[in-house]
């Protein structure tokens, strides 16, 4: 794992100093080796966390027919690629996988992607030809940001190093702030900046004497479902899994796993276990709320794995952590389970350079509630609406003016149906996360009008999927869109910002391929999520932990609302810079009183709108 960056053909006063700055931002992605290649207007760095052939895989790499690459990841087949390649007269000079790749480019050019299993990022310079190729992971797991003019080009790991290039213009993109505050993040191709994007997941582009072409070589088909016997698709999924494990882990630095005690972590120590002849380190992290502590259960199941099991206890403070925050993700990010992976990610990195998780495994399998919201929806809407406003209504009241006595999960559920059966129709899909909807974006912004509608990805994407029920959209959706744009990109640069290296073994396109092959009854049957997954694991884990109820790892941003965030959020938006932004002011702080007087948990909203206002300050205006 490490942090890539470079530019080609853009015209600046001091481009290695440049390239230096644009590195340093990223030097907490790689502290183990620095490079830089330059040839005329090319200059190309690399920071690296060594993971395998510490010795030979200095980069960036440069091959004797001209090519050079710089490489962020990991590819998992590349000792059966350096097999293939070997028989076709390639000879090797290390046992890494940044020279299989640059190789496979030399065999298969730009088809070279569709070969490679892992993921990556990266960056390879054609000096012959004068042609920079690029190309990122199916799922998104490695980051590319990017921007381009007729003179050039430049992309770096992460986008707070990507502005360290003084020619890249800094200028706010209001319409993709839009879709931050509906969605909790933006999604790619866009970014907080106008003309700066990201590229997305399953993408390659090339760039030639100013012209730009991006194509994707890998989609999520909705496949034609197969029809197998249950217990077939059971031992075949095993299979896969088994292999997906098996294939990354390997490595030359220790390696453990996460293990929050859940069903999808478990299940990957379990097949760690099952594939490795020596000894499992597993890592955890208790917090003093309640509400949020699973260190129980990773105990538990460490013992009946009989695995090691490291645990610690953490008191989550907030202010100590927002600075690390806007840092690192470098644009607006309103998910606050980044805080957590945060702290799990800097513990397990006192031990361990490499860990496995079990992130995807909700959207790749079917586990969130919401999907069994989504068939209950159905039946809700049968009620009388009279009946619905009537009863419904009355509890929903009661809550406002009691909410420390109301049970969350009940709220939660009833607020659900009674959202979803006044939604207008343009929001009328679920997708997660779904911070304000359209009437309240119109509500905050002062000038709603005269912003044009940005083409939203999200919802272009869901007009493809209406031939699937809708729980199944959801799924599909979680995956192309919520995975990608959100926890993917929490879980490289909360684990990133402490040189750690996580990888994901249900994010494997073989699994995705082989679950989106099944029908809809295999991944929620009845009210049971991730059915297939649970049946798998029946053979593997102790009945307690398959059947335990679904836990967030969500920071508890509300109560903080009531507590230390109160001085910060006041400082916060009674800055001249803040009460100049194109908001509706009233309608800001209407959402502060109802929380403060606790009419309404407005703690998810108000936190959204925090992390905007020490973004905006901080990184856009570059304010301490």
């Amino acid at each position: 794992m490490c942090g890539i960056t470079g530019f080609i053909g853009l015209e600046l006063d001091n481009p290695k100093a440049t390239l230096q700055k644009m590195m340093c931002a990223l030097s907490h992605r790689g502290p183990d080796d620095s490079g830089i290649w330059n040839d005329e207007n090319t200059w190309l760095g690399h920071q690296r966390l060594s993971i395998i052939d510490i010795e030979l895989g200095h980069q960036p790499m440069v091959s004797e027919s001209g090519l050079v690459i710089v490489f962020n990841g990991e590819i998992y087949n590349f000792i059966e690629l350096r097999e293939q390649l070997k028989k076709r007269g390639y000879k090797f000079d290390t046992n890494c996988d940044t020279e299989v790749l640059l190789y496979m480019f030399d065999e298969y050019g730009e088809k070279m992607t569709s070969y490679l299993r892992g993921m990556f990022a990266f960056v390879i310079w054609d000096n012959k030809e004068q042609v920079l190729f690029a190309a990122r992971d199916r799922l998104g797991q490695k980051p590319f940001y990017y921007y381009y003019n007729k003179s050039g080009i430049t992309f770096s790991s992460e986008l707070y190093s990507l502005l360290a290039c003084d020619i890249v213009p800094k200028e706010i993109s209001w319409e993709s702030i839009q879709l931050y505050f509906k969605y909790g993040y933006i999604p790619p191709p866009y970014t907080s900046y106008k003309n700066i994007s990201k590229l997305e997941a399953g993408y390659q582009l090339i760039y030639k004497n100013g012209n730009f072409n991006k194509s994707c070589y890998w989609k999520n088909e909705v496949l034609r479902k197969r029809i197998q016997k249950e217990n077939e698709l059971i031992e075949e999924l095993d299979i896969i899994l088994r292999e997906s494990v098996k294939s990354q882990l390997i490595s030359d630095v220790p390696l453990g796993a996460f293990l929050s005690g859940g069903l999808d972590s478990s299940l990957i120590v379990t097949y760690m276990k099952e594939c490795s002849t020596g000894d499992i380190k597993t890592f955890s992290v208790g917090f003093d709320e309640p509400t949020y502590n699973e260190a129980y259960y990773a105990k538990y199941i460490a013992k009946s794995l009989g695995v090691e099991n490291r645990v610690e206890q953490v008191q989550i403070k907030s202010v100590d952590i927002l600075d690390i925050l806007i840092k690192h993700f470098g644009e607006p990010f309103g998910d606050s389970s980044a805080i957590p992976t945060w702290y799990l990610s800097k513990y397990t990195r006192e031990y361990v350079t490499v860990a496995l998780s079990g992130d995807g495994g909700d959207e790749i399998f079917g586990g969130y509630r919401r999907y069994v919201g989504k068939k209950l929806i159905k039946y809700y809407n049968l009620i009388p609406k009279s009946i619905r406003e009537t009863i419904v209504g009355s509890i929903l009241k009661y809550s406002r003016e009691n909410l420390e006595y109301t049970p969350n999960s009940i709220l939660k559920m009833l607020r659900y149906f009674d959202f979803n059966a006044k939604r207008k129709e343009e929001d009328a899909l679920d997708i997660a996360p779904n911070i304000l909807n359209r009437t309240s974006i119109e509500n905050l912004f002062l000038h709603f009008t005269e912003m044009k509608d940005l083409f939203d990805p999200i919802r272009e994407k869901a007009k493809l999927l209406t031939s699937l029920k809708p729980e199944e959209q959801m799924m599909f959706l979680d995956t192309e869109t919520y995975l990608e744009g959100d926890i993917n990109v929490k879980v490289d640069r909360m684990s990133m910002a402490n040189s750690l290296e996580v990888r994901s073994p249900f994010l494997d396109h073989n699994v995705v391929e082989f679950m989106a092959s099944l029908p809809l009854e295999m991944k929620l049957r009845g009210f049971t999520t991730k059915y297939l997954l649970k049946k798998l694991a029946l053979g593997k884990l102790p009945q307690q932990i398959i059947n335990r109820k679904k836990q967030g790892f969500n920071a508890p941003v509300g109560k903080w609302f009531h507590n230390e965030l109160i001085p910060i959020w006041r400082n916060v938006i009674q800055l001249p810079e803040i009460k100049d932004l194109p908001f509706n002011q009233n309608y800001i702080d209407k959402i502060w009183q109802d929380h403060k007087n606790k009419r309404r948990d407005n703690g998810y909203i108000l936190w959204h709108f925090l992390i905007f206002f020490l973004w905006y300050n901080k990184i856009f205006l570059n304010n301490n």
